[in-house]
């Protein structure tokens, strides 16, 4: 294998971080949405995925091309929040999550729980990724990875 090959997969691996957590957050929102939004949830991810290989592509060839890589780096993670922002406003105003006891594939062939929610004092109910609070912290995590990320990128 030459060197232009190890030096584009090294980029590959990455620059392809930021999509791979993006594209963890559309998994996870795909597993709760209904219809057409299982698949255009993924659309937040495209920027990230294409900037990325082209960022790896040419430094892989000159590694002087994307001397403000942080930078570019900075604006497709704002678009991809924006685009995210933008699914998730849309997916609540026109096809909202899907609810009830199906809402989950492995969960499809089960019978409801007889136990109901309400009846589970709210101190035992831990948020998991798809509650309310599992969101906003699945977000908040993402969003410190990236964060960190980008510092890392910046100070070399």
């Amino acid at each position: 294998m030459d060197i232009f090959a190890l030096i584009l997969l090294r980029n590959i691996a990455v620059l392809w971080v930021p999509a791979a957590l993006a594209a963890w957050a559309s998994f996870a929102l795909a597993r709760t949405s209904r219809d057409e939004w299982k698949l255009l949830v993924w659309v937040p991810v495209l920027p990230l995925t294409i900037w990325g290989a082209i960022v790896a592509w040419d430094s892989a060839k000159d590694p002087t091309s994307h001397n403000l890589a942080p930078l570019e780096f900075i604006v497709w993670v704002a678009l991809t929040l924006v685009l995210f922002a933008l699914v998730v406003i849309a997916r609540r105003a026109f096809g909202g999550p899907r609810t009830g006891w199906s809402a989950r594939r492995d969960r499809a062939s089960q019978p409801p729980s007889p136990v109901a929610a309400e009846s589970v004092p709210e101190s035992v109910v831990v948020p998991t990724a798809f509650s309310a609070g599992g969101k906003a912290w699945v977000l908040g995590t993402a969003l410190l990875i990236l964060a960190l990320y980008a510092a890392s990128v910046l100070r070399h």
